[in-house]
C-alpha cells in the first residue's frame, strides 16, 4: 500500500546573519527536534498563503515569502511528506513559541549543534556553506 504525501511548507528566515529555528514539542512527530518553522498546507491554500499563516500561528511573525529554495519528498516510517522550503523576509513581530516548544536565532555554523529531521539535512548542508 502506498501512503499519500502530506504537503508541508517551511520558511528559511535569515535576519542579522542568523537563521530562525523552532523546536518541536516532545509529544509530536519527530518530538524534540529543531526545524525551520512552517507546517501543513490546508485544503484550498496556496503554498505561500499556508506558510504566511503557519509563521503567524507558530511563532507570531509576519514575513514576505520569496523564492523556493529547496524541496524534497521524505518517507518516515509513519509519515511521508513533500516539503518545500521558501526564502522568507521578516517584516514584523518578535518570534515566540506559540505552537512550538522553543525558538532560537542561530548562525549557520551552529546547525551541527542541533538535531534536525532527516528531511532537512541536505538543506542544512546547502545553508552551511554561506
Amino acid at each position: 500500500m502506498k501512503s499519500s504525501l502530506t504537503a508541508v511548507v517551511a520558511g528559511i528566515i535569515k535576519h542579522n546573519g542568523h537563521y530562525l529555528i523552532t523546536k518541536r514539542f516532545e509529544n509530536s512527530h519527530l518530538g524534540g527536534m529543531w526545524e525551520f518553522p512552517g507546517g501543513k498546507i490546508m485544503k484550498g491554500e496556496s503554498e505561500k498563503t499556508a506558510l504566511k499563516r503557519e509563521l503567524k500561528e507558530e511563532v507570531g511573525i509576519n514575513c514576505s515569502i520569496g523564492e523556493l529554495v529547496y524541496k524534497t519528498n521524505y518517507h518516515y516510517p509513519d509519515l511521508s511528506i513533500n516539503i518545500k522550503f521558501y526564502q522568507c523576509k521578516l517584516l514584523s513581530g518578535e518570534p515566540k513559541p506559540l505552537e512550538c516548544a522553543a525558538v532560537k536565532w542561530i548562525k549557520s555554523s551552529k546547525f551541527s549543534q542541533y538535531e534536525f529531521p532527516p528531511s532537512d539535512i541536505k538543506l542544512i548542508e546547502m545553508l552551511s556553506i554561506d
